[in-house]
C-alpha cells in the first residue's frame, strides 16, 4: 500500500483581520489554519505569502502573519494578502 498526497489543503482560518496602524514589527495579526485530508506526512502544509512581503511575513510552518514594515494607513488604507498552502512535497526539506 502506497499513500499519496492527493487531497487539497482547506483552510479553516478566519480570511479577514483588522491591523491598527503603526504596530510594532513582529506583532502577530492572524494565524493562517490550512488542513488536509491526507493521512501522515502527506497531511503536512506549509504556507506561502504571495504579495505584500515587505509589509507582513508570514511563517511557512506555524502560519503566524506578522507585521514586518510600517504600516501607515495614510499611505495605504488597505491590504489584501494572497495566501497558499502547499502540502509537503517529496525531496523539499521540511520543518
Amino acid at each position: 500500500m502506497r499513500l499519496v498526497n492527493d487531497e487539497v489543503p482547506v483552510f479553516v482560518s478566519p480570511n479577514e483581520t483588522t491591523v491598527m496602524e503603526n504596530q510594532h514589527l513582529n506583532t502577530v495579526v492572524l494565524v493562517v489554519k490550512a488542513v488536509s485530508r491526507d493521512e501522515g506526512r502527506n497531511g503536512y502544509v506549509e504556507y506561502v505569502l504571495n504579495n505584500e512581503k515587505s509589509t507582513f511575513s508570514l511563517g511557512p510552518v506555524d502560519g503566524l502573519l506578522r507585521v514586518n514594515g510600517i504600516i501607515d494607513r495614510e499611505s495605504k488604507e488597505n491590504y489584501t494578502l494572497m495566501v497558499c498552502s502547499c502540502p509537503d512535497l517529496p525531496g523539499r526539506n521540511s520543518h
